[in-house]
């Protein structure tokens, strides 16, 4: 059985023009999902437009946040069996993600939460510094010192960990096991995982509900239109980009366990 996916390393650019030529395949198959993910967007931005209540507008975003990544994780797996020539039905991707996706929504909330604590702990600890009468640091200094010691250490973690939550979806690991195989995988080529937030803070710009041009198209009944496009022309292409960039970690890292 033939395969997408390249059985030698690439460089970074390859793996772009890989994604890049790939998009339309996997669009063709991936269209169902895309509408339904679409679809999930409009109704949260639907909801939170006509409420008032800060209290239901964040359950309506968690609530949008988990159907958003139910169908996108499903996306993931869908264009992965493309890539292989061995493709799939959306409605068998969305099966595949039911035993599956527990320990996605489980990782993430732990993630979110361990991050979260640290950046509480190195603000606590910034803002008792800060102070103290024998700091005589600027405010300009301590935030340049907090953003060092709070946020540097956060990005970089993430971009070592960024591939966890794919190993979950596609090699059905274990929460560790995901986390510890995504930092063997990215240690020899981290700053290639940083381009992978590049691509994905691209999309969420683009859709965001609370952004001038998304209150724009708001405005003239065109939002769900607007998102449905750029769905379409940037999904496929962050998926694969995000599928082709850990086949190429996992064929150097095969390569250097011979």
């Amino acid at each position: 059985m033939s395969s997408q996916y390249p059985a030698e390393p690439t460089d970074i650019f390859d793996v772009f023009d890989n994604a890049m030529r790939s998009s339309f395949k996997v669009l063709k198959a991936s269209i169902a999902l895309i509408i339904l993910i679409t679809l999930a967007q409009g109704v949260i931005v639907y909801l939170g437009s006509i409420s008032h209540s800060f209290t239901l507008n964040t359950i309506f975003e968690v609530i949008g946040g988990i159907i958003f990544l139910f169908f996108g994780c499903a996306m993931l797996y869908q264009a992965n069996t493309v890539l292989q020539d061995k493709p799939i039905s959306y409605q068998t991707a969305i099966q595949a993600m039911l035993p599956r996706i527990f320990k996605f929504y489980i990782t993430l909330v732990v993630s979110l939460f361990i991050v979260f604590a640290y950046y509480v702990l190195a603000a606590y600890l910034m803002h008792l510094w800060g102070g103290t009468p024998s700091a005589h640091s600027s405010h300009t200094t301590r935030s340049l010192i907090f953003a060092l010691v709070g946020l540097v250490p956060i990005i970089v973690c993430i971009g070592f960990y960024i591939f966890t939550f794919p190993l979950i979806i596609l090699d059905d690991l274990p929460p560790l096991k995901a986390f510890a195989q995504s930092y063997r995988l990215v240690r020899a080529r981290w700053l290639h995982s940083f381009t992978v937030y590049v691509a994905i803070g691209i999309v969420l710009l683009l859709v965001l509900p609370g952004t001038r041009h998304a209150m724009f198209f708001r405005r003239h009944h065109v939002l769900l239109l607007f998102d449905f496009v750029v769905f379409c022309i940037l999904l496929p292409f962050l998926v694969n980009y995000v599928l082709f960039m850990l086949n190429d970690m996992k064929v150097r890292w095969q390569l250097d366990q011979e």
